[in-house]
């Protein structure tokens, strides 16, 4: 076996490189996933029904939130659109083109 630090050989049992110091992990302990893990992650267990309803009450809560952003939007639009009225009936002598600037 040989250290991945600094490449010298390396005792079969040894848990530190003799030349620089570096730890040796055992490499099949790197190779293989644990049997433990692998099974737990594929086993699951069903839902019962009042799970599955908690979890649609949770997903739907964020629609109101939406709703009250597009209202935000529109009413926004609707104050851009009557201050526009509202200017042009209180200034109705300023035209529109005086304002461009012209080099």
């Amino acid at each position: 076996m040989h250290c991945m630090n600094c490449g010298s050989s390396v005792r079969d049992n040894a848990r530190f490189c003799d030349s620089c110091g570096a730890t040796i992990a055992d490499p099949e302990a790197t190779r293989l996933a644990p049997r433990a893990q692998a099974q737990q992650q594929a086993v699951m267990p069903p839902r019962s029904k009042d799970e599955s309803s908690d979890l649609e009450r949770t997903i739907f809560t964020a629609r109101p939130t939406m709703m009250f952003i597009k209202a935000g939007y529109i009413a926004a639009a609707l104050a851009a659109v009557l201050l526009t009225i509202l200017l042009a009936m209180l200034l109705p002598s300023v035209s529109w083109y005086n304002w461009l600037p012209f080099a």
